[in-house]
């Protein structure tokens, strides 16, 4: 990827990059060979011995696109975050009901894909947004109004974000519904214009 730090980690249970791009990517971008990847869920990585003690300025969650697996995606990555650093995720802003759809396994996730002829699947990660708005009203989060939603989380220096799901607030959260995020997308995702990453940017 052309972004110019010296070290990316890459998570992912099935890599499928062809030798050929691979090669070819780090030809374009020679820093891509520092790049490390791990073949596995997002839990087995954030459990490994080696990962520990690192640390990330940025963390891109874009895995099983279910409400779950991304809040505890992003538990884990804040554990791992410097202080500064930002947690972005994506598909916040899914749009329309079809590709809100919560598929809870790859296998489901491969038969949905040969039935659905838009291509679009977001699940209910914009749940994760509601949540983290709630349990943790002193962070700043929005979504940008692009790309299927892109979720954007930053901690600041009194964040406190707990060790595990609050399976209360969970369980509220985890019923609302696709219609009640269309009914009002700005007041419940913080849903900003594409514009506003510049003025976030400046602070």
């Amino acid at each position: 990827m052309p972004v110019k730090i010296p070290t990316k980690y890459a998570v992912d249970p099935s890599f499928r990059i062809p030798l050929e791009k691979k090669i070819k990517w780090n030809i374009l971008y020679p820093w891509n060979l520092f790049n490390k990847y791990y073949e596995c869920g997002s839990d087995d990585f954030f459990a490994k011995p080696e990962i520990r003690d690192i640390r990330f300025d940025i963390a891109f969650i874009d895995g099983l696109h279910t409400f779950r697996q991304s809040l505890q995606d992003v538990l884990n990555a804040y554990r791992h975050l410097n202080a500064g650093g930002v947690i972005v995720m994506h598909d916040c802003n899914p749009p329309d009901e079809a590709s809100s759809v919560v598929l809870e396994s790859l296998e489901l996730v491969r038969k949905n894909s040969e039935n659905d002829t838009t291509g679009v699947w977001c699940g209910d990660v914009w749940k994760t947004i509601v949540y983290l708005r709630h349990f943790v009203p002193d962070t700043e989060i929005f979504v940008l109004d692009t790309d299927f939603g892109i979720g954007v989380i930053k901690p600041s220096a009194s964040t406190k974000l707990p060790e595990a799901i609050d399976e209360d607030l969970f369980e509220q959260t985890a019923g609302l519904t696709y219609h009640q995020l269309a009914d009002d997308r700005s007041a419940m995702t913080n849903l900003k214009p594409p514009s506003f990453f510049k003025e976030f940017l400046r602070q």
